[in-house]
C-alpha cells in the first residue's frame, strides 16, 4: 500500500477527533473559551507581503478572535491599535514579512526593550502563525524579528524569535555556518525530530544551503495548510490540517532513518593498522557493533576486495546488545603496503561501531565513521618518538579516487613505495578504489602527513606500538579513525584521563597557519592559563598538563585536539598509553550509544567521561537513569560546562538527556594492567570548517589549489615562488620530470 492511500484511510478516524468547537467565518465567532487571567491575547490580525520590505505588496490579511473577554471588557481587533491593550511586531518568514497585530483584553503596560540575543517572542505554527505563546520585550528600530531556533512541542512546531541576527563570516577562519541542525527526541511523542538553531544572516548574494542529506522543507507547514487553519475552522478542514501535519511528520521520519551527520549510519568500511605481537600470541582484531534502534538492526560484515575471503557475518542486533565480530590476523595490514583489506559493514537501519586492534598488552580501539561523513582532507597524528613507528592508513570508499598524500616536514623521514624512495615535503600519489588500503609507516613523526582526494576517504593514524611520556617504559598500540578537516573545531573542553596521577599529554594540530590557542582551566580549584601560537598548517604544539587539569580550549582558527594518556607507572597506577581525539564542543550531541572494548587478560575498569551544560547537569542520563547522588562536577573556566566521570560496567550502555535539546561531550576510557583505549563515545560530523578546501593538483589546472586566491602562482621548479612558506602546491602548465605532483595546502 502507497503511503498516500494508506495516509487517506486514517481520514475519517482523523475527523472523529476533530476539536468539538467550532470558528465561524469573518469576526462571527461561536463556543469561544473566555479569556485567562495571564495576559494571552484576545484577538490576532496578520498581514503578509509579498517580499520583505513593508511597501511591497500585501498578499494575505486576516483578523481571528482568540477567546472572550470576561467581566464586560471588550476586545480590539484588526488593525485598530488601543494604546497599551495592543501590541504590534513584524516578523521575516521565508524570505516575505509578516506583520502582527496582537489585542489583549486589558492594558499591558510598558513593555520593556529587548536585552542583546534575547527572545523576543515565541509563536506556534508554520510559515504563518497560528498562536502567540509569549511576547517578552520590544525590539529597538523597525527591522522586523528573525527566527533564531525552531523545534517541535509536542506535535507543533515552535519558533524563538530574536530582534537581530549577525551577519554571517565566510570567511573560513571565522567560521561559515550559518545554519545548526540537531537531531532530538519529543518527550511528549517520542518521535525523533530536528531542533533548527540559526546562527547568523548570510551577506547579500549568499543563501544558507545545507551540506547534509536532509530536507530542509520538512521543517515547516505547508503554506496552504497554514492559510486554511487561520481562515477555517470547520471540523472537515480541521481533520485535513491534521492529515497534513501527520503527513509531515511521516515525512521527518522518513528523512531522520537516513541519518543525521554524526558517528551513526549504515554502512562502514574500516581497516585495522599494525600492531606487536607478543607471547607468541596473535590476537584477532574485532569490531563491536551495537545499535539504539529498539527493532531488530539486520548487519552483515564482508571483505569484498579480498578474494577467497572466509569473512562474511550476519546477525540480528537492538538496543542494549552488541555483537563481536572477531577478524583473522591476516587483515593487518603490515608496515607500507598496499592492499584491499577494507571490511564492509552494512545494516538496515544505524548502527554505531568500534574497532578494536588487540594483542598482549598492546591494545588501542577507535570509535569508526560511516561512510557518509568522511571526508577529503586530512592531516595525520602520532607519537615521537616512536619507539617502533609511526603508521597511518588510508581506506578507499569508491572506485577511482584520486589521493596525495605530503609527508610532514620533519628531519630524516623517509618512506619507500614502489622502490621510490620519498622524503619531507615530498607527495606521494596513489589512487584507491572501493575496499582499498593503504599504509605507511615511518620512525621519524608522521604527525601533519597531509592527505588530500578528489573523493571522500578514511583516515586510521597513531603508532604501531609506543611509550608515552617518561613515567615508564611499558608501550601500547595507538590508532584513531580521524575527523576530516571539515569538522574540526574551534572550541574544546577537556576532561584529565580519571584516577591517575601521572599528567596528560595534548597535541594541538592546526590546518590553517598563524593558529592561536588559548587553554583556561582549573587545578584543584586554581586558576590555569596557556597560550601558544602555531605557525603552520599540519604542524601542532605538544603540552603536557597536570592530571587534575579540567580545561576549556579555544582558538581563532579550527584545530584538532589529541590527548594521550602516558606509560603504566607501576604500583597502583595500572594503566598505559592510549591516544585520543578530543571532540570539538561544535560537535556535541544530544544522545549516544556506547558500548566496552574486551581486556586481553580480563576485564578494564572502564570509565564515562563527560562534558555538559553546568544549568543541564541533572538531567544526564546513563542507562536511563540519573548520575549517583554523590557525583562530582568540576566547573571547566570560560563557559557555561561542567565535566566529571564515572565508572561503568561492562557491556552496551546509553546516554540521553531529559532536556532533548540538550548536547553531551562524551568519552569512553578503559584501562587495566599495561593496557589502556580511549575514543570518544560518539559526535556529530557537521562540515563546521567549510570555506575554500585544499584539492588535488594537475599542473595549470586553473584552479586555487592552495586557497590563497592566486591561481597556478607556483613554477613547479622546488622554489617558494609565491613566498607563503610553501614550495610547489599550485603549479602552472610546465611539469618537470624530477619533482614529485604537489597538491593542496599546508605550511612547512
Amino acid at each position: 500500500m502507497s503511503l498516500s492511500w494508506a495516509l487517506l484511510l486514517l481520514v475519517p478516524s482523523l475527523m472523529e477527533c476533530a476539536p468539538s468547537w467550532s470558528y465561524g467565518w469573518g469576526n462571527t465567532w461561536q463556543d469561544l473559551p473566555f479569556c485567562s487571567s495571564d495576559p494571552v491575547p484576545c484577538d490576532m490580525a496578520l498581514k503578509m507581503y509579498a517580499a520583505t520590505s513593508p511597501n511591497s505588496q500585501e498578499i494575505y490579511n486576516t483578523d481571528r478572535q482568540i477567546c472572550t473577554c470576561p467581566d464586560g471588557n471588550t476586545c480590539p481587533s484588526g488593525w485598530i491599535t488601543q494604546g497599551d491593550k495592543t501590541i504590534t511586531r513584524d516578523i521575516l518568514s521565508r524570505g516575505r514579512r509578516i506583520g502582527i497585530a496582537l489585542h489583549y483584553c486589558n492594558p499591558l503596560g510598558a513593555v520593556r526593550s529587548c536585552e542583546d540575543g534575547e527572545t523576543a517572542m515565541v509563536m506556534e505554527g508554520g510559515n504563518i502563525p497560528e498562536r502567540i505563546r509569549s511576547v517578552n520585550c520590544k525590539c529597538q528600530g523597525q527591522d522586523p524579528m528573525k527566527i533564531k531556533k525552531s523545534y517541535m512541542v509536542g506535535w507543533k512546531w515552535n519558533h524563538d524569535l530574536v530582534c537581530n541576527m549577525p551577519r554571517c563570516n565566510i570567511n573560513r577562519s571565522d567560521g561559515g555556518m550559518c545554519e545548526k541542525i540537531r537531531k532530538v527526541r519529543d518527550p511528549q511523542t517520542w518521535l525523533e525530530t530536528y531542533v533548527n538553531t540559526n546562527l547568523c544572516e548570510c551577506p547579500t548574494g549568499y543563501d544558507c544551503i545545507q551540506e547534509s542529506r536532509l530536507n530542509k522543507e520538512v521543517f515547516y507547514e505547508r503554506p496552504l495548510l497554514s492559510l486554511i487553519s487561520l481562515l477555517i475552522g470547520v471540523r472537515i478542514l480541521a481533520a485535513f490540517k491534521m492529515f497534513w501535519t501527520i503527513l509531515n511528520l511521516v515525512v521527518l521520519c522518513f528523512h531522520v532513518a537516513l541519518g543525521a551527520l554524526d558517528n551513526r549510519g549504515t554502512e562502514f568500511i574500516i581497516t585495522f593498522m599494525d600492531n606487536k605481537i607478543l607471547e607468541n600470541r596473535d590476537i584477532q582484531p574485532e569490531i563491536f557493533i551495537t545499535t539504539a534502534k529498539s527493532h531488530l538492526v539486520h548487519v552483515t560484515v564482508t571483505s569484498p576486495g579480498v578474494q577467497n575471503s572466509h569473512l562474511h557475518d550476519s546477525f540480528s542486533i537492538t538496543n542494549g546488545h552488541v555483537k563481536r565480530v572477531a577478524v583473522d590476523t591476516s587483515y593487518r595490514l603490515n608496515q607500507t603496503e598496499f592492499s584491499k583489506k577494507g571490511i564492509l559493514i552494512q545494516a538496515d537501519d544505524e548502527i554505531v561501531v568500534y574497532g578494536v586492534n588487540r594483542e598482549v598488552y598492546s591494545d588501542d580501539g577507535y570509535l569508526a565513521l560511516p561512510t557518509d561523513v568522511l571526508g577529503t582532507e586530512y592531516y595525520t597524528m602520532s607519537y615521537s618518538p616512536s619507539y617502533y613507528y609511526c603508521v597511518f592508513a588510508v581506506i578507499g570508499v569508491q572506485d577511482q579516487t584520486h589521493v596525495a598524500i605530503q609527508l610532514p616536514n620533519t628531519p630524516h623521514v623517509n618512506v619507500t613505495y614502489k622502490g621510490h624512495m620519498y622524503t619531507k615535503n615530498q607527495w606521494i600519489n596513489v589512487t584507491l578504489d572501493r575496499f582499498s588500503t593503504f599504509e605507511l609507516h615511518a620512525v621519524p613523526d608522521l604527525s601533519g602527513a597531509h592527505i588530500v582526494s578528489d573523493k571522500p576517504v578514511g583516515v586510521l593514524s597513531g603508532n604501531r606500538k609506543a611509550v608515552v611520556g617518561n613515567t615508564g617504559g611499558s608501550r601500547d598500540h595507538l590508532v584513531e579513525m580521524l575527523l576530516p578537516v571539515s569538522s574540526w573545531g574551534k572550541n574544546y573542553a577537556t576532561v584529565p584521563i580519571p584516577e591517575r596521577a601521572v599528567g596528560d599529554i595534548f597535541q594541538f594540530l592546526a590546518s590553517e597557519d598563524n593558529t592561536h590557542v588559548n587553554v583556561s582551566g582549573v587545578i584543584n580549584g586554581k586558576a590555569f592559563h596557556d597560550h601558544f601560537t602555531i605557525s603552520k598548517a599540519g604542524t601542532y604544539a605538544k603540552k603536557e598538563y597536570d592530571s587534575a587539569l579540567y580545561s576549556h580550549i579555544t582558538s581563532d582558527k579550527p584545530i584538532s585536539v589529541f590527548q594521550f594518556s602516558k606509560t603504566q607507572k607501576g604500583g597502583t597506577d595500572l594503566a598505559d598509553p592510549a591516544m585520543l581525539i578530543v571532540p570539538p564542543i561544535e560537535q556535541y550531541a544530544a544522545d549516544y550509544t556506547f558500548t566496552t572494548p574486551e581486556y586481553s587478560k580480563g576485564e578494564y575498569t572502564n570509565y564515562f567521561m563527560f562534558v555538559v551544560d553546568a544549568a543541564q547537569k541533572n538531567g544526564l542520563r546513563l542507562d536511563n537513569h540519573p548520575l549517583p547522588h554523590n557525583q562530582q562536577y568540576v566547573t571547566i573556566p570560560g563557559s557555561n560546562l561542567v565535566a566529571g566521570f564515572l565508572k561503568v560496567s561492562v557491556g552496551t550502555h546509553s546516554v540521553t538527556h531529559t532536556n532533548p535539546t540538550t548536547v553531551i561531550g562524551g568519552i569512553l576510557f578503559g584501562k587495566a594492567n599495561l593496557e589502556s583505549y580511549a575514543f570518544p563515545i560518539g559526535l556529530l560530523l557537521t562540515p563546521v570548517n567549510t570555506g575554500c578546501r585544499a584539492k588535488p593538483m594537475q599542473y595549470g589546472d586553473e584552479i586555487d589549489n592552495d586557497c590563497d586566491g592566486e591561481i597556478d602562482e607556483e613554477r613547479a621548479d622546488g622554489k617558494d615562488n609565491d613566498g607563503d612558506g610553501r614550495i610547489d602546491e599550485d603549479c602552472d602548465a610546465f611539469r618537470p620530470t624530477s619533482i614529485p605532483l604537489a597538491v593542496g595546502r599546508r605550511g612547512f
